[in-house]
């Protein structure tokens, strides 16, 4: 059987070819994109029991977005949950390295000392944290630090000896007492340089308490816990949130209006929770993953109508075979071994081709998908491209198969002398189902591909507020340690001055860290007591900050003259403007009364335009009101000014003067880093790789699937009429007119592309409210997106038909007849 099937396979191989070629192309994208969701989404975490592993952190009531937390609120959660095996609680906190090179900004972890042993993975070098060290009186794991891998090998040269020495995190002296393994992190999908335990939260924070301290501001904390065996995610979060509602009632000021989120480690990472602001991982990759399932429908279809031709081609031959006793079993099983065969090698050809584009994909990905380093080829991969070769061969065998079959029994010698060529109800209805499913799965490709390409072109056009070229944007963080409040004033005022003397520079200026730090409510706006107070987010800024972001102030920037001996001042965005102002009069003069810096009335001097720094597609939404106070005047007031972004305008490439500018705060302190040094247009790029990616994605899919589509339906078109010439000669001599037959054969074209179009409208419709609830910021589903991509398709059927209608059409009807 398959032996007769290879004989065949060999006699027509520019058919073979052709079919190998587009499955390679289909099976090799799936599978290479399946490696990538397979490492991402579903291969189980490096952890010991890694389903039972949860992620708990606190969010809005209402808005579901992320909220602060306390570190005594950690430890009512700990004491009072019963679903848990194990608690631990993680937060983000930065670090400067020095003595061991050049200062570095390290990105750190204080944790629970019990972290690593709950997640089941110990330190390849060193003992780690010993049980206790984050408890009160725990004298030893105050000062003790766990290195990840990459650092232990890049800063300290993979030394064995590095157990028990000490080094220097913010001028603060720690014992490193273990090495984590190489790729392990924690809280899973951070990257993290080193550990700490929270004893450190008992220090006090610059002038304020320390964050053990109920008074001390909320943080952004995760806890990361264990369930007991038997106890379902269900039960868990219906315990937190009882749990988070107490505390809520106890603490109305700092945790009313706040529940707690609880779901699995594993979809914490992939970023498939509710509650999650951001570019979630796994609808990036579900979307790609999608549009390359679709294109493989796509092709297969398309193969099967050609295999169903080739089929009605080789009916002659087959009923002579019939005639002679082959069974209506062994034809169909040959047709079919024929499949398989064409399957498989188009298979083992998209294997080749997906091993030859992972690397790319994952090397030059623009997005930082977790675990994207270990996507390969394994099995489950392997299996999945095997399935993909089965569920093709089938769906490009079967129906030719059948069909040849059941013709060559019901016709063998009539067929085999030539003498009917007309086809039969079942191979016509065949053949139009399986086109109708081509264009109604291309016309459903085409609709979401077109949603996020508006979607990008959205985001294009979309206007950040600011000037992104020429500038250049860096952070810089100072030790708490070795910089109180008003010495961290000091500095960066100095920093600011030096930097402004740069040849080249224009105009500097900073904010707090990323333009936020944190939010405040607004109890009074021009004297007027609100009965409802509003919120507004905080920023402090330097003199010259605005004009180094190229933003044109309604009123003054904030000058040296604002000294905290001045009178309290404050610059407002637009959006707080038209929130909380009458639009018919300028808010400059009037009074605002932040909740922030105990309350006292700041006069607006200036009214700022809105600003977006996170450039996401989440932030397309209406901006929010903002507030921005001088540097001078917060002090000592703790809002993160130990962490400051800064930008400098000049009017030539903006990374000469990175070097300058390292120069300098390496001559003010050699242990304060400079980090993230890069272009504000380059960060702007940057900000909507993910939906470049997705768009460029869906969009070369459409584009493969649309020439499929076209050749299919032309292929298609074309053997119908080669099948009916005699008809149209006949036709023809009898007096029909050449317009009547381009008419007829079009006709019927277009009624097959409309009802797969009706279909795909249908789809594209149900794409495009998927993508919206799956894909931040994303235009609205509107009917005029699928009825664009019917459009598209029924003209590009019109081409595919108008070729060998217009051929046949045009034929000499005796030469027709003769050749029959």
């Amino acid at each position: 059987m398959f032996g007769e099937a290879w004989r065949s396979v060999r006699r027509s191989p520019g058919f073979a070819a052709a079919i190998v070629a587009v499955l390679a192309l289909a099976i090799g994208a799936n599978t290479a994109i399946f490696a990538v969701v397979e490492a991402v989404l579903l291969q189980p975490l490096p952890y010991a029991n890694s389903n039972r592993l949860v992620m708990l952190w606190r969010v809005h009531a209402r808005g579901g977005g992320g909220a602060g937390m306390s570190f005594p609120d950690f430890r009512a959660y700990r004491r009072q949950a019963q679903f848990f095996s194990a608690m631990s609680v993680v937060a983000g906190t930065p670090y400067t390295l020095t003595g061991a090179g050049p200062a570095a900004g390290l990105v750190g972890v204080s944790a629970s000392a019990n972290l690593f042993h709950l997640l089941g993975v110990s330190p390849v070098l060193g003992p780690g944290f010993a049980p206790g060290d984050d408890l009160p009186g725990a004298v030893a794991g105050t000062d003790a630090v766990v290195l990840s891998y990459h650092l232990w090998i890049s800063r300290f040269g993979g030394r064995h000896d590095i157990i028990g020495q000490r080094i220097t995190l913010d001028s603060r002296p720690y014992t490193v007492v273990g090495v984590m393994p190489r790729g392990f992190a924690a809280p899973p999908g951070w990257r993290a340089d080193l550990w700490t335990t929270t004893a450190g939260f008992r220090r006090p924070l610059g002038g304020g308490p320390p964050l053990a301290d109920r008074r001390a501001p909320p943080m952004f904390l995760l806890i990361l816990a264990r369930l007991k065996p038997g106890v379902t995610l269900a039960a868990a979060r219906s315990q937190m949130r009882a749990i988070g509602a107490r505390i809520a009632r106890r603490h109305p000021r700092s945790d009313g209006h706040t529940s707690v989120a609880i779901t699995t480690v594993q979809a914490y990472v992939s970023g498939r929770y509710p509650s999650q602001s951001g570019a979630p991982t796994g609808a990036v990759l579900e979307i790609i993953l999608a549009a390359a399932a679709c294109l493989l429908l796509i092709a297969a279809a398309n193969l099967a109508g050609l295999m169903l031709s080739r089929g009605a081609a080789r009916r002659g031959e087959i009923a002579v075979r019939a005639a002679l006793g082959a069974s209506r079993v062994r034809l169909a099983g040959e047709l079919m071994a024929e499949s398989f065969i064409l399957a498989a090698l188009g298979g083992a050809a998209g294997l080749a081709l997906a091993a030859w584009l992972l690397p790319i994909l994952t090397r030059l990905s623009p997005l930082q998908f977790p675990r994207l380093a270990e996507a390969h080829l394994g099995v489950p991969v392997l299996a999945f491209a095997a399935a993909a070769v089965l569920g093709t061969a089938v769906v490009v065998g079967w129906a030719p198969a059948l069909h040849a079959a059941r013709g060559a029994m019901e016709a063998p010698l009539r067929e085999a002398a030539g003498r009917s060529r007309t086809e039969g109800r079942r191979f016509l209805r065949v053949r139009a189902a399986l086109v109708v499913a081509q264009v109604a799965a291309t016309v459903t490709l085409l609709s979401a591909a077109a949603l996020l390409a508006l979607g990008l072109a959205r985001m294009e056009a979309f206007r950040p507020g600011f000037a992104a070229r020429n500038a250049l944007v860096f952070d810089v963080t100072l030790p708490s340690r070795s910089f109180p409040p008003r010495r961290a004033a000091a500095f960066f005022t100095r920093l600011d001055r030096q930097l402004r003397r740069l040849p080249g520079v224009t105009a500097a200026g900073a904010v707090t860290l990323d333009g936020y730090a944190g939010s405040t409510s607004v109890l009074s706006v021009a004297g007027r007591k609100l009965h409802r107070p509003g919120s507004a987010a905080l920023a402090a800024t330097t003199p010259g900050y605005f004009a180094a972001l190229g933003v044109v102030l309604g009123g003054r920037d904030f000058t040296r003259a604002d000294s905290p001996a001045a009178p309290p001042v404050a610059i407002v965005n637009r959006a707080f403007a038209r929130q909380f102002f009458s639009r018919r009069k300028s808010p400059l003069g009037l009074t605002i009364t932040p909740g922030v810096g105990g309350g006292a009335p700041r006069t607006i001097v200036g009214v700022a335009g809105d600003l977006r720094f996170n450039f996401a597609r989440s932030d397309l939404a209406p901006a929010a009101p903002e507030i921005y106070l001088p540097e001078a005047q917060v002090q000592p007031n703790p809002i993160g000014l130990d962490e400051m972004t800064y930008y400098l305008r000049t009017p030539y490439p903006p990374m000469a003067l990175a070097r300058a500018a390292r120069r300098v705060l390496g001559a003010m302190d050699p242990s304060v880093p400079l980090a993230g040094a890069t272009s504000l247009r380059r960060q702007l790029r940057a900000a909507s790789a993910r939906a470049k990616f997705e768009a460029v994605g869906a969009g070369s899919f459409a584009a493969l699937a649309l020439l499929l589509t076209a050749v299919g339906l032309y292929g298609v078109i074309a053997s119908g009429v080669v099948r009916r010439r005699r008809e149209i000669g006949i036709r023809l001599a009898l007096g029909a007119r050449r317009g009547q037959l381009l008419r007829r054969t079009l006709g019927e074209s277009l009624r097959l592309s409309a009802s797969g179009a009706g279909l795909g409208f249908v789809g594209g419709w149900l794409a495009q409210r998927w993508l919206a609830g799956a894909v931040f910021g994303l235009p609205p589903a509107r009917w005029l997106v699928p009825l664009a991509s019917v459009t598209a398709i029924l003209a590009v059927a019109l081409v595919a038909a108008w070729i060998p209608a217009n051929r046949a059409a045009a034929a000499d009807p005796g030469e027709t007849l003769r050749a029959e």
